[in-house]
């Protein structure tokens, strides 16, 4: 007897693969000379058709093995057939995986305050499961000590201090990457006068011994960035994106504006003194945005979790490269 076989991949005629919904077809022939033993006699041609679960192992990898508080790994999915995104379980908040040009991504903001130590994070993608692991490191924030409160940098918007009108944007479901194109830029034309970096703490009234072993208790942690910048200064988009708000919200913030550039990926901008752009605008990279006044606070976030800007403008954020 002789076997003959078929594959049959595209099923649906969509023309393209079918993956683990592929049709195989096998033909027996024989002149009745051969018995298959215990299935039955065959004379002339039988065709049977069988179906088979097919296990594609994707490509699944982190953009970094050691990652900083305050910094962004990704992970990213290829070659995958399964139409639904893949899962993750980790301790990690993320957005979930993004579609993106070549396949999933998902992109995981490590807070400032992150335990140091190795991450375990579980990646599911249909059948296919493995497990990455990712070490985070101290970020080597600064800090600062003042004898009156009067001395701290102010405005101060803390982790947990948004209007109510931003932080309700945290939560929205994620949309596309926008920032594809060009990547992330600098927002300010002038060169940056930082009062108070991302992650620096202030402190009031430590003893000696508290500041030469930087502990404590009672400071107060920055998860944005201060700067003093020229009234009338030009602010432009660091990336491209849908701006979800350009009001003036008063109080220490002033005129606002906030930038969703996908992925849950966003910028904030607080104090500034005039905003040439409406909600609901689109806006390419380097595209004029607001004038500044005399202080400006920016502040990017991921979902809930702050992240560090200036890195991300400098291009020192590997995580945010992989779209």
């Amino acid at each position: 007897y002789a076997v003959g076989w078929n594959y049959e991949g595209d099923r649906d005629g969509d023309g393209k693969d079918d993956g683990s919904n592929a049709l195989f077809q096998i033909s027996f022939y024989s002149n009745g000379s051969i018995s298959l033993e215990k299935i039955a006699d065959i004379t002339g041609s039988e065709t049977w058709l069988f179906t088979f679960d097919i296990a594609i192992e994707p490509s699944v990898y982190l953009s970094e093995n050691t990652i900083e508080q305050g910094g962004v790994a990704a992970i990213r999915v290829t070659g995958s057939y399964e139409d639904d995104a893949p899962t993750l379980t980790t301790t990690l908040k993320n957005q979930g995986f993004i579609q993106s040009s070549n396949g999933w991504v998902c992109y995981l903001p490590i807070p400032w305050n992150a335990a140091l130590g190795t991450e375990t994070i579980d990646v599911q993608v249909g059948r296919y499961s493995t497990t990455l692991y990712l070490k985070v490191t101290d970020g080597g924030f600064s800090y600062k000590d003042y004898s009156s409160q009067s001395q701290r940098a102010t405005p101060y918007i803390g982790q947990d201090d948004a209007p109510t009108k931003v932080s309700k944007l945290f939560t929205a479901a994620p949309t596309g990457i926008s920032w594809a194109d060009a990547g992330f830029v600098q927002p300010f034309l002038n060169r940056l006068n930082t009062t108070l970096t991302f992650g620096a703490t202030e402190y009031v009234g430590r003893r000696y011994s508290e500041r030469s072993t930087n502990t404590g208790a009672g400071g107060r942690t920055s998860t944005n960035v201060i700067l003093s910048t020229t009234r009338g200064e030009l602010v432009i988009a660091p990336a491209s994106g849908k701006i979800d708000l350009a009001e003036d919200l008063g109080g220490d913030y002033g005129i606002t504006l906030v930038i969703d550039h996908g992925a849950g990926v966003r910028t904030i901008f607080y104090g500034l003194s005039d905003v040439d752009i409406k909600a609901g605008q689109q806006v390419k990279q380097g595209q004029t945005l607001a004038t500044c006044g005399k202080t400006t606070v920016v502040e990017m976030r991921i979902g809930t979790v702050p992240i560090d800007p200036i890195a991300v403008w400098r291009g020192q954020c590997n995580g945010l490269k992989y779209y």
